[in-house]
């Protein structure tokens, strides 16, 4: 099975991982090409207003967005990325690597 990894879990990493899963699933590749989004933290996090008082609707949980298409959601920190060897190094949430 193909992989696809997405670095982050912000706006952009989310759009990918969004794209990513309809054009997978449009090409009916779903049982061949995985979608998996590495990101720090569980939850996309609407940056630009963080000015404001903090109000509960600036933070969504991104699993109940990604695991209905499919998208496997790893919480962690980028360690290294090796792109001839088609590696990423994370230390996960629970601290392991």
């Amino acid at each position: 099975m193909k992989n696809i990894v997405i670095l982050g879990g912000g706006f952009a990493g989310l759009w990918a991982a969004l794209t990513a899963a309809r054009e997978v699933a449009h090409a009916n590749a779903t049982a061949t090409i995985g979608i998996t989004l590495v990101s720090r933290d569980p939850f996309l996090t609407v940056r630009p207003r963080l000015y404001e008082a903090f109000h509960a609707g600036l933070r969504a949980p991104l699993a109940p967005t990604l695991a209905p298409l499919n998208v496997q959601l790893v919480t962690g920190e980028v360690l290294a990325v090796a792109p001839a060897a088609q590696r990423v190094s994370l230390r996960h949430a629970d601290g392991r690597e």
